[in-house]
């Protein structure tokens, strides 16, 4: 089963965000590490602010990793959309990414997606958790 979690992100400066590719960042529980960074609410803008998140969550394998967002104008926004496979066990699961501008300089926060499979995915129930932006 496919699941999609989408940003909006808003250029709320005042010059044009270049073109950005946002990448899948391993999670730090696939590193072995117990330190997983997410992002507050605001998303917009080239600013956000971290908060730590002390518990372990396995890594949720998005199905492209690498999504192309094109060029933002002041005021403009655009729809990050990423397509997740759901994991078979039940459990929490998480997926980070990281925008970057050309020439592979990173931009703005982490965006972290979250979900929370419920039951057994052969019952086709899975709960999306959004309490993570």
């Amino acid at each position: 089963e496919i699941v999609s979690k989408t940003w909006v992100v808003q250029n709320s400066g005042d010059e044009p965000w270049p073109k950005l590719t946002f990448k899948f960042t391993e999670n730090s529980c696939s590193k072995g590490k117990n330190k997983n960074q997410g992002v507050n609410n605001n998303t917009s803008g080239t600013g956000g602010g971290y908060s730590s998140n002390s518990e372990v969550v396995p890594s949720l394998e998005p199905i492209k990793k690498e999504i192309f967002v094109p060029a933002l104008a002041p005021g403009k926004v655009a729809f990050v959309t990423v397509n997740f496979k759901l994991p078979k066990k039940c459990g929490m699961y998480e997926s980070t990414f990281r925008a970057y501008c050309p020439g592979k300089q990173k931009w703005g926060p982490h965006f972290v997606g979250r979900i929370k499979v419920v039951e057994d995915l052969s019952k086709e129930s899975a709960d999306i958790d959004h309490t993570k932006q």
